[in-house]
């Protein structure tokens, strides 16, 4: 993690937990590290330092919390990009289950057994996570190489460009969705309106032409325009069986499209008729 320029976030400085030997992987491994690498967020009785840790040592961030170990984990679920679990027993399994609801992208090193196999059962079992098969049988190795640690790392890493993928289309297509109903709202007004022009067309004609005649005259060609647009949509659905992503036009905005450009040719031409 040191050689991926990540920052790490531990909960305990106690050689009893696994912190201890992760925090001295990190700081003996010869790359440089920018400033504040290592955030420990601990309840006072957990507090000490870290074997070569120095006194206000700049790679080193800590955040004393209130309450006991288990109240300074569950909350930094909020500022974690991603999780690792070793071994463990209640409280890894309880963090791998919030790390799987919160799609957290999620390392458990499940061939070395405790709560971490666990929570790889669980993970196997979500099909909606974005762990790749790849992923799951890196994850059930019980053998461990130099390099496993990078293929580990490497995993995660891809795990959380997925999930920044994933958000980024799902705020594309949100704001795609709030597009079209803006565009489908403005469509029915400006039907609406048009509408309005028609009718006083009709009414400052009618004096000369029965009004039936002119509602055919203008109506008409726009109901065609429209329902010729409509099937157009169709005729466009129809040839692209089998196309995925699929893509169809918005309904009501091509049949106001086709109607105001017929609405707006049919009084041109009727004033024309009449001299106008």
């Amino acid at each position: 993690m040191a050689k991926r320029a990540c920052r790490v976030l531990v909960f305990s400085t106690s050689p009893d937990c696994v912190e201890w030997e992760a925090v001295q992987g990190f700081l003996q491994t010869k790359v440089k590290k920018e400033p504040r690498s290592i955030e420990v967020r601990y309840p006072p009785e957990l507090d000490g330092r870290f074997p070569g840790e120095k006194p206000d040592d700049p790679l080193f961030v800590r955040t004393q919390q209130a309450g006991d170990w288990e109240t300074s984990i569950y909350p930094s679920f909020a500022n974690v990009d991603g999780v690792v679990l070793i071994g463990g027993a209640r409280t890894t399994k309880i963090i791998g289950l919030l790390a799987l609801g919160s799609k957290t992208p999620l390392i458990t090193l499940g061939g070395i057994g405790g709560a971490a196999h666990e929570i790889w059962l669980q993970l196997k079992a979500d099909r909606n996570s974005t762990a790749t098969d790849d992923d799951l049988n890196l994850m059930a190795s019980q053998a461990w190489t130099e390099n496993s640690a990078e293929r580990f790392v490497a995993a995660l890493l891809q795990q959380r460009q997925r999930r920044l993928q994933l958000e980024r289309q799902g705020a594309v297509s949100e704001s795609e969705r709030h597009r079209r109903r803006a565009l489908t709202a403005l469509a029915l007004l400006g039907c609406g309106l048009f509408l309005i022009v028609l009718l006083a067309l009709v009414e400052s004609l009618h004096s000369r032409v029965p009004r039936w005649s002119l509602w055919i005259l203008f109506g008409a060609p726009a109901a065609a325009r429209a329902s010729g647009a409509a099937i157009r949509v169709l005729w466009d659905n129809w040839q692209q069986q089998g196309a995925v992503p699929l893509e169809l036009r918005p309904v009501a905005m091509t049949v106001a499209l086709g109607f105001w450009a017929s609405g707006v040719r049919a009084p041109s031409l009727s004033c024309r008729k009449f001299g106008h």
